[in-house]
């Protein structure tokens, strides 16, 4: 699937406004082979962070391809990236000028203790200045595989960032993760948080969804194919260029 081609989707389904903020706030992942458009948040309200955690050997793929399609979403002013991975592909993200996205050098775990702070201080100014805030997407892609983190597969660092963001509905957090090497391969809801959502993401672009249910078991997995294609820079000369055009 080319990503223009999901964007293209959503837009032919949400042709009231209602459908289109529905599906805005859901992040919408990909497609079912019979066209329906899957989002990681369902409920209006999760009882824990709004958390979509994303494994498997596509899951950073999976993951700016979601990016993508949410700075499709969101105008410039609406909502704003920040970004913690040591993988150098999000970089290209910044050739997307329709994205606020911060994208800070991850080396260690005291790198981490800094984002923290950063994350401390901005829910402060949120709760202090009320409404008004772009919404606020955490990306946290490779973390556990840092030098001293996740040293007894507990993924301590994504836990601490995942409880900081809790209860705010104007930030979520995306989430890379080897689950298979941390104490939730077994039980993946206890670290994913019930009412949110886990993909399993494969290189050919296909993922197995599900969803976090009320007793921390997972649903059925609903199979779905997200953008593998053209390239992230081919993707964003192409939404660049709609951009100015839509300007003009």
């Amino acid at each position: 699937m080319r990503s223009e081609q999901l964007i293209q989707a959503i837009s032919a389904c949400a042709t009231e406004e209602n459908a289109f903020l529905a599906l805005k706030k859901g992040l919408p992942i990909g497609q079912t082979d019979g066209g329906e458009i899957v989002v990681s948040q369902k409920r209006e309200r999760t009882l824990t962070t709004r958390h979509t955690c994303v494994t498997g050997a596509g899951k950073s793929e999976c993951i700016r391809r979601m990016l993508v399609t949410l700075s499709c979403l969101y105008e410039k002013d609406e909502a704003c990236f920040l970004i913690f991975s040591p993988y150098r592909e999000y970089g290209e993200l910044l050739s997307f000028s329709a994205m606020d996205i911060t994208l800070p050098y991850v080396r260690g775990k005291e790198d981490l203790k800094s984002i923290v702070t950063t994350l401390k201080e901005l829910r402060a100014m949120r709760e202090m200045g009320g409404n008004g805030y772009p919404h606020l997407f955490v990306v946290l892609d490779g973390v556990d595989e840092l030098p001293d983190c996740n040293k007894n597969g507990e993924l301590e660092e994504l836990r601490d960032v995942i409880e900081l963001l809790s209860h705010r509905e104007d930030m979520d957090v995306i989430c890379g993760v080897e689950l298979y090497k941390s104490i939730f391969s077994g039980y993946p809801g206890a670290f994913v948080g019930i009412g949110n959502c886990l993909i399993t993401a494969e290189q050919d672009g296909k993922a197995d969804v599900t969803y976090v249910q009320d007793d921390v078991s997972l649903s059925l997995p609903i199979t779905v194919e997200f953008p593998t294609e053209p390239s992230l820079s081919q993707t964003a000369a192409l939404l660049n260029s709609i951009a100015k055009r839509d300007k003009t």
